[in-house]
């Protein structure tokens, strides 16, 4: 009887285990099916993996996703600039300030590409703006 109990207790506990490991993959995965999904990996490659690459990937594909999505677009700004792609975040930044020039992230963003550059005169202008 002894034996039975343990049995039916190991079956219950292993039941459990596995369902827990299941529950915290399914948590763990990432929604790479939405711009706000991919942002998130992008985000969370760049800042916790530190593979630029993989960011800039998902933020291409968000953007294909959402073409005037700001944000992601200031964000891949930023990757380029870490990445000493400059004309590449240029771009990225001002494609932003085109359509909305009051956009507080991507003249900062822009501010700070051109002062890390040295081109303090053009940083200057762009934090004026």
């Amino acid at each position: 009887m002894q034996q039975r109990f343990f049995s039916a207790w190991f079956k219950q506990i292993l039941v459990l285990a596995i369902s827990l490991v299941i529950a915290n993959n399914l948590c763990a995965q990432e929604d790479t099916t939405s711009s706000d999904g991919l942002f998130l990996a992008a985000r969370k490659a760049a800042f916790d993996q530190k593979d630029y690459a993989k960011a800039k990937t998902y933020c291409y594909k968000a953007l294909s996703i959402s073409p005037n999505y700001a944000d992601i677009r200031i964000f891949l700004g930023r990757i380029y600039t870490w990445t000493d792609n400059y004309d590449s975040a240029k771009i990225c930044f001002e494609t932003v300030l085109a359509t909305k020039p009051e956009n507080e992230d991507a003249n900062i963003a822009y501010t700070d590409l051109e002062y890390w550059n040295n081109h303090y005169d053009k940083a200057l202008k762009v934090c004026n703006a």
